[in-house]
């Protein structure tokens, strides 16, 4: 039955998922946006991370990752199973490279040749094959690795509250609610919208839209292999991101400890075979010998224990201090100290090493309703929400090369890829943590988010080749002035920038004719964020 309940689960909030990623964002921008981003709310494991980086609390946020976690101490690990989207398409990966374990395995396989070899013939062989159907029968362990690799997770989620509790979010890129709209927005969503425009489905306009003409996203290479490693770790163990390095998953079943819904054992219907710890858990929350003992820290309530036929397992509710059939946490002080030291060294050589890694140690263009800089790396959860519902393809996750590990993955306008459309406002109301604040169409236009400035010795107009003027033409804010300059004793053309009008969109830069660089680019100069650090105030003397 709860096999059933988790399947039908996973179905219902994938679908939701991927609506509110799809759907909306075509029919209501404005309200797709927002209601995708109260999906990425619910994670009470980023709430924490970032309001403890960020020193605030976002109210809305706190509020619904607040109600996620009361569930999850009453429940248990309930997320992982049936909720997480990361954790179904895990689940669908573990079938394709897992898929045979069920009925045999490498293990198995190599017991059914050792008794063929003992008793010379296939009899025993079949023999045995029937009393593991019904249960009379030892099941050997596959193959997986030792156990006690799951500790590693803790040691990461350690490590990230230590960086966090310095002011540093980087390595959120491991959540699975930052992870899958990144996976959805730069991968999927690029791949879906190219291959219906390739059966001619949607006519020329979405041949020419920006996310089937402008191609592949900026960073989208290193999106695709993080994703190939969460889905390939199936090839070693089931659930492998979920059992080993998911911080989130660790987080949840530390407060999972006493949770009132558990498994139990009918020990009248229990024939001690081991199926339930050998082959049916996917996370080995079940104890080797002790099969009536559950780690309620590991345990997904994913229900393969309960679908087998003896209905030897239930999950039903029981006190949450009873200590004989559970078990917490496999932590202990040396996991902790490592996770500490760990995050504690890693912090200031991020932050440091980045600041040398920065492009022409210019900050990155950041999208309209950006807060401060430093509050913006302190709440950016790198989710990419804000990323896919560009309708430009102007806004791509930062780099390593260029931008170094603190802005890594964080969203920057490319103006050479895209401009920021004047009559947008979507990746504000995307942001389901206050890295950009909702701003109107109106207030758009006083937030500045960077200078445009002319390169003169690239420009044509300025190297007297011909009268372009682009720039002037394409401003939609009239902030480019058509100049008479006197140049070889000839009056000429030539653009200026009025820094007052210039609000950073970008459209200057993005249809510039000059091959290669543009003419004239965009800087992070000037520009005017929404301020949410109050400064102190001194007192006079």
């Amino acid at each position: 039955m709860l096999k059933k309940v988790r399947i039908t689960s996973q179905i219902v909030f994938f679908a939701i998922f991927s609506i509110f990623f799809f759907l909306f964002n075509v029919l209501n921008p404005e309200a797709g946006s927002s209601a995708l981003a109260w999906f990425l709310r619910i994670n009470p494991f980023s709430v924490l991370i970032t309001s403890l980086a960020s020193r605030s609390i976002f109210l809305p946020y706190l509020v619904v990752g607040g109600v996620f976690f009361i569930l999850t101490a009453l429940f248990g690990r309930f997320f992982c199973g049936m909720i997480c989207p990361l954790g179904s398409l895990i689940d669908i990966s573990d079938k394709l490279f897992r898929g045979k374990e069920r009925r045999g395995g490498p293990q198995r396989r190599a017991t059914e040749r050792r008794i063929e070899e003992r008793d010379g013939s296939e009899r025993r062989v079949k023999e045995r094959r029937i009393e593991e159907r019904r249960g009379l029968a030892k099941v050997t362990q596959p193959l997986r690795p030792p156990i006690r690799l799951q500790r590693l997770k803790y040691i990461f989620l350690i490590a990230l509250f230590a960086m966090a509790f310095l002011g540093v979010t980087v390595p959120l890129f491991m959540d699975p609610l930052c992870l899958v709209p990144r996976i959805f927005g730069i991968l999927f969503r690029p791949a879906i919208a190219s291959i219906i425009a390739s059966f001619g489905i949607g006519g020329e306009k979405l041949l020419a839209a920006p996310i089937v003409a402008k191609g592949a996203y900026n960073g989208a290479m290193t999106v695709f292999i993080l994703f190939l490693i969460v889905l390939l770790g199936g090839i070693f163990d089931r659930r492998f991101w979920c059992q080993y390095i998911c911080p989130t998953g660790a987080f949840l079943g530390i407060f999972s400890r006493f949770s009132f819904f558990t498994r139990k054992i009918h020990n009248e219907k229990c024939k001690g075979c081991g199926i339930c710890t050998t082959r049916n858990c996917p996370t080995r929350a079940i104890y080797g010998e002790t099969y009536e003992r559950t780690s309620t820290a590991e345990c997904i309530l994913c229900g393969q224990c309960t679908a087998d036929r003896r209905k030897c397992n239930a999950f039903s509710f029981s006190s949450p201090l009873t200590s004989v059939t559970k078990a917490g946490a496999d932590v202990n002080r040396r996991q902790i100290i490592t996770g500490v030291l760990g995050g504690l060294i890693c912090a200031p050589l991020v932050t440091r090493f980045s600041k040398k890694m920065l492009r022409k140690n210019i900050p990155p263009l950041r999208p309209p309703g950006a807060v401060e800089e430093n509050a913006f790396l302190d709440r950016c959860i790198t989710c990419g929400a804000c990323i896919s519902v560009c309708p430009e393809r102007a806004l791509h996750p930062a780099t390593l090369s260029n931008d170094g590990m603190v802005n890594w993955n964080t969203p920057k306008l490319i103006p050479r890829i895209g401009y920021c459309a004047e009559e947008c406002t979507k990746c504000s109301h995307a942001c389901p943590t206050g890295a950009l604040v909702p701003i109107a169409l109106e207030e758009k236009k006083k937030r500045k988010i960077g200078t445009a400035v002319v390169d003169r010795s690239l420009c044509r107009p300025w190297l007297e080749e011909n009268k372009c003027m682009v720039c002037f033409k394409k401003c939609a804010y009239d902030a480019i002035d058509e100049a008479v300059v006197e140049l070889n004793g000839k009056e000429w053309k030539v653009p200026e920038v009025n820094k007052r009008k210039c609000v950073g969109c970008g459209i200057c830069e993005h249809y510039c004719p000059v091959k290669q660089e543009a003419a004239i680019q965009v800087f992070s100069h000037g520009e005017k964020r929404i301020k949410v650090y109050a400064k102190k105030k001194t007192k006079k003397s």
